[in-house]
């Protein structure tokens, strides 16, 4: 038995964009349950999620002042890390570099920023140049 568009698959209105590539070409028409199930595959196209720049900035201020991890601040407000990550680096205010009246503390804390801000360029450009390596191989 092959399955078709058919003859409005029992009932339900299963004229779509690309339906006939899903389904296939015959004379038979579809049950209601695979007509369904069709065209809600074919519905859910996944829709970009738009939020305002209010939204955002309470994000990111999980992140800076609340003490949230990336993470967390993403879970809480139901998006991803990479999306907190973006809007982080975009609004949160930068840090004021130490000046010459500053405390050890201060020095320390400085110290240790800068040092996982290293750690973390040097991680990327290591990422990279396996990357730039691996594809020239295919290439050459």
């Amino acid at each position: 038995m092959s399955w078709g568009l058919g003859s409005g698959c029992q009932g339900w209105d299963c004229e779509g964009p690309g339906l006939s590539d899903i389904v296939g070409a015959g004379d038979d028409s579809l049950p209601m349950e695979v007509c369904k199930l069709v065209q809600q595959s074919v519905s859910s196209v996944p829709t970009k999620r738009v939020f305002s720049e209010e939204f955002k900035v309470d994000a990111v201020r999980l992140v800076t002042g609340e003490g949230y991890s990336i993470a967390a601040a993403a879970k809480s407000v139901g998006v991803g890390q990479q999306t907190v990550r973006k809007w982080h680096a975009r609004l949160a205010p930068q840090p004021v570099p130490c000046g010459d009246g500053a405390s050890v503390e201060e020095l320390r804390a400085e110290n240790d920023r800068l040092q996982r801000e290293m750690r973390r360029a040097e991680l990327e450009r290591d990422i990279l140049k396996k990357a730039t390596a691996y594809f020239a191989r295919d290439v050459l």
